[in-house]
């Protein structure tokens, strides 16, 4: 059975890329350069494995009758040979894909964590703001009251006396409003802050994510390898039979042979479409 996911995350994570992921996430734009150098090299490789398969698959379902076994036979094994060739040059790809997607995870790890941290600082300086807001909006109010034109009509020439007083407490109050405006500024400066800082954690989670599917990339692809490879032995017998004589009893062992063959050959058509990365 293919496991396509490490595949699919191949071809998700470069279109991630390539709509604007890495600005999305405050990076720099080389963040990843070696993992999306290495990815475009193995999917390259991936998608001309897909093309051998499809040939291999082709040159199966039309396999001559008698007359034409033994040349469809070798047809089928030097191309099976050819494709192994191409495997394993597709599998040393994988693991420099590992390497590097490695090395990206860690960064993208530390990049979270110190996202993370600088929103809940974030979240702790919004609330002094706040709290130095509301502290400075209660002493305005304070200030205010004293300022009430009913208190001068009441005290009559109380404020008349207390007039420099009165201007001090007006000047207390203009200094409490400005000082209002500036913390309420700094906690919506914050405020867009933290938003940012949550955007950026959202998009590396998302590209934590992707890379972690990536990275499984080398055990799917050995394991396409071992299943291409275990075909050889199972067609080899049927042309050597072949090869031997023509005869009817011959080619009867060979088609055994084909039979067991035909569920590795169907199994082997379901990566077609699993290695051709978009």
């Amino acid at each position: 059975m293919t496991d396509s996911s490490p595949f699919q995350g191949v071809s998700e994570l470069r279109s991630w890329v390539a709509s604007g992921g890495v600005v999305r996430a405050g990076l720099p734009a080389n963040f990843m350069s070696e993992l999306l150098a290495s990815l475009s090299i193995f999917a390259v490789l991936a998608n001309n494995l897909s093309e051998s398969l499809v040939r291999i698959d082709a040159r199966w379902r039309d396999m001559g009758g008698d007359n034409m076994l033994k040349a469809s036979l070798g047809q089928l094994l030097v191309l099976l040979g050819d494709t192994v060739a191409e495997s394993r040059h597709a599998t040393q790809q994988a693991m420099s894909v590992k390497v590097a997607g490695n090395k990206v995870f860690g960064r993208i790890e530390r990049e979270i964590a110190t996202h993370g941290k600088q929103i809940r600082e974030m979240t702790a300086a919004i609330q002094t703001s706040e709290e130095r807001m509301e502290a400075a909006a209660k002493a305005a109010k304070e200030a205010s009251d004293k300022l009430n034109a009913g208190d001068y009509i009441l005290h009559g020439l109380e404020a008349i006396f207390t007039f420099g007083q009165v201007d001090k407490n007006r000047d207390n109050l203009n200094k409490l409003n400005t000082s209002i405006a500036i913390h309420k500024g700094e906690a919506a400066s914050q405020r867009q802050h933290r938003e940012l800082l949550g955007v950026y954690k959202a998009e590396l989670v998302a590209l934590r994510n992707g890379v972690e599917r990536v990275l499984t990339v080398d055990q799917t692809m050995t394991q396409f390898q071992n299943d291409l490879v275990a075909l050889g032995p199972l067609l080899l017998p049927a042309y050597q039979q072949i090869e031997k004589s023509e005869a009817t009893s011959n080619l009867k062992v060979a088609n055994i042979h084909l039979e067991r063959a035909r569920p590795k050959m169907d199994a082997m058509s379901r990566w077609i479409q699993t290695l051709a990365i978009t």
